[in-house]
């Protein structure tokens, strides 16, 4: 009788540990799809015209903050296009990537005499280059050529989150590990591959709905958590609008929150399905 109520309790264990780590697994496919995936920022960015809103800031604080900016903003505008924003925004966060992802050691640089270059295209009102490069020097004055992100942020914060992120990496691939020892585990306790495949039919039913709710309390933190809220305050200070810095932040929860949702229910559905289609007898289970 101890046998078998040892032999239940560690089936109970393994089934909930699996469980686990199908949560974890489906947590981490959506932070892969979302979080660091270029094509996500982008396509909200777009969706909210967030490129033509960091244009016309970028504009504004060229023309009110340097001293002859305005004077140069007709050409700033021809040169300073939603595409241009788009294309330099892509290739800063593939840099950014690369770096978090440990391909490289080198820090995202802002190119600021590729704008120079852009405006210059449409000074066509000027003959020679030399003409062209000391008026946008005039309008522009202390810009620099190159702003490194390490300049405006704190290098010891992306490098901490690069090695958070490679924890993490680690971490999905033991969970996958786990998975599997965890099946074979079970099976070994009760020796038959059927009444082994409906647990786990199980575990991934349970982890979808485990998903699925992690996903609505994961809405609210994003919503209303502290960094969030001062991202929010820092940019409106900024000059941006209150209200699309608000429907930007939503979109992004709202965009992870559907991810999460169509795993959470897909993990749930084929869970469900194989614990219906799994033939097998009452008698044959060991474990309740």
């Amino acid at each position: 009788m101890y046998k078998f109520v040892i032999k239940t309790i560690l089936i109970a264990f393994l089934i909930v540990t699996m469980t686990a780590n199908l949560t974890l697994s489906n947590l981490n496919l959506v932070f892969n799809q979302t979080a660091l995936n270029i094509s996500f920022y982008d396509e909200i960015f777009l969706e909210q015209h967030f490129y033509n809103q960091l244009r016309q800031w970028m504009l504004f604080r060229i023309s009110t903050e340097l001293p002859h900016g305005r004077e140069g903003l007709p050409y700033f505008e021809k040169g300073l296009t939603d595409n241009w924003l788009r294309q330099e925004f892509l290739l800063i966060m593939n840099q950014l990537f690369l770096f978090l992802d440990g391909e490289s050691d080198e820090l995202p640089v802002f190119r600021i005499y590729k704008f120079k270059e852009a405006v210059m295209e449409n000074m066509l009102d000027y003959n020679s280059f030399q003409q062209k490069e000391e008026v946008l020097d005039f309008w522009l004055g202390p810009l620099p050529h190159t702003v490194r992100l390490q300049d405006v942020t704190s290098p010891i914060f992306l490098w901490s989150i690069r090695a958070l992120l490679d924890l993490l990496k680690n971490a999905m691939y033991f969970s996958l590990a786990f998975i599997f020892a965890f099946f074979g585990l079970i099976f070994i306790l009760t020796k038959r591959i059927r009444e082994t495949s409906l647990w786990f039919s199980a575990s991934l039913f349970a982890s979808g709905l485990l998903s699925f709710g992690i996903s609505l309390i994961m809405i609210e933190l994003i919503r209303f958590s502290d960094t969030i809220h001062s991202t929010q305050l820092s940019m409106i200070a900024q000059g941006f609008h209150q209200d699309s810095v608000s429907i930007l932040i939503d979109s992004f929860a709202n965009t992870i929150g559907s991810y999460l949702n169509i795993v959470s229910l897909l993990s749930a559905l084929i869970g469900f399905l194989l614990i219906c289609f799994i033939p097998i007898e009452v008698e044959e289970i060991t474990a309740v």
